[in-house]
């Protein structure tokens, strides 16, 4: 079954939301149990769900805020191809700020197999040592 392209926005803004609000649970909850993320595209895959704690417990010892956005969404069957921004403060004050487009793949049941993030990880972190 094919979901709506409104379940597929709900559930890519969820995605979004949860990370912005560095929600290990409630991002967690939107994946299989044994869902991939190549985040960025290149690294090996972690899994969501296994990983969310220490993910986002990193990122919250860093960060004192994130802001990550869907700029555009483009769906087609269970998949969407998302167009987004990342900013984010460090703990120290300090700005960074990225662009990248991720990949979703959904089952039918309107959770994330799998999630192919391409972006330049290396970049972001290096506006934070300047």
């Amino acid at each position: 079954m094919t979901l709506s392209s409104s379940q597929i926005t709900d559930i890519v803004n969820a995605y979004f939301s949860s990370f912005s609000a560095m929600n290990a649970a409630e991002w967690a909850k939107l994946f299989t149990p044994d869902a991939q993320a190549f985040d960025p595209v290149g690294n090996p895959p972690s899994n969501p769900q296994a990983d969310s704690e220490q993910f986002f417990g990193m990122l919250r010892q860093v960060n004192e805020s994130l802001e990550a956005k869907p700029e555009s969404i483009f769906i087609g069957g269970n998949e969407a191809a998302v167009k987004w921004s990342l900013h984010a403060v460090s703990k120290g004050q300090k700005e960074a700020s990225a662009e990248g487009i991720s990949i979703f793949v959904i089952n039918e049941a309107g959770l994330l197999e799998k999630v192919s993030a391409y972006w330049d990880d290396k970049a972001f972190m290096a506006q934070f040592q300047d």
